[in-house]
C-alpha cells in the first residue's frame, strides 16, 4: 500500500493545473507560478489559460493543519515563535467576531 506522500505526488503530477497570467509582467521575479486545480477556481483570479499545465513535484510539504505544515517548514527554534503568532492571530480573529 502506498503512503500518503506517494499518493499526493501521483495525484498532483497526473492532474491538470490552470494558470492565471499576472497583470504585472515582472510578477514572476517576485513569486513563482500561481495555479489552481480547476478552471473554475482559477477563473476567480482572472482569465486562466485555455489549456491546463502539468506539474511535477517530488518532495511536497503537506499536513492536515496549518500548524502541522508550519512545523515541517520551521524546525524547533522557530516553532515557539510560530505557535505564538498563530495563537495571537486566533485571538485577534475571535475579537473581530
Amino acid at each position: 500500500m502506498k503512503n500518503i506522500k506517494l499518493i499526493l505526488i501521483d495525484k498532483t503530477n497526473r492532474s491538470g493545473w490552470w494558470h492565471v497570467r499576472p497583470a504585472d509582467p515582472d510578477a514572476y521575479k517576485k513569486r513563482e507560478n500561481f495555479s489552481k486545480n480547476t478552471f473554475l477556481k482559477a477563473d476567480f483570479y482572472g482569465k486562466p489559460n485555455d489549456v491546463s499545465d502539468r506539474a511535477s513535484i517530488s518532495n511536497p510539504i503537506y499536513g492536515f493543519s496549518r500548524i502541522a505544515i508550519l512545523k515541517k517548514l520551521f524546525p524547533m527554534p522557530t516553532r515557539n515563535f510560530i505557535q505564538g503568532f498563530l495563537i495571537q492571530k486566533l485571538r485577534i480573529g475571535m475579537n473581530v467576531e
